[in-house]
């Protein structure tokens, strides 16, 4: 493990197979499995924008989930008076 985070410092961009390819031309038999692993171990992960996808804008109008308690088990629509009003 010492010597992964060696080259992990000596090459910063260097991702888990361009690793492998470097310990096994100094003669260590692994896989990229364990290259994974060991990185996962030390902490280190890549920097990239991570996906945003449940973050709200603001301003915009919430909408209550009504398909959710709205439908009875038989099948059967059942009128949620504060949902849909009677007119």
């Amino acid at each position: 493990m010492a010597f992964v985070d060696e080259l992990r410092l000596a090459r910063p961009v260097y991702g888990s197979r361009k690793l492998t390819v470097l310990l096994r031309q100094e003669g260590l038999a692994v896989n990229r499995k364990r290259v994974v692993r060991l990185l996962r171990v030390m902490g280190i992960e890549a920097i990239y924008a991570k996906p945003r996808t449940s973050l709200p804008e603001p301003g915009h109008q919430i909408y209550p989930y009504v398909t959710g308690s709205a439908y009875l088990a038989a099948g059967e629509f059942r009128r949620d008076p504060q949902l849909f009003p009677r007119p």
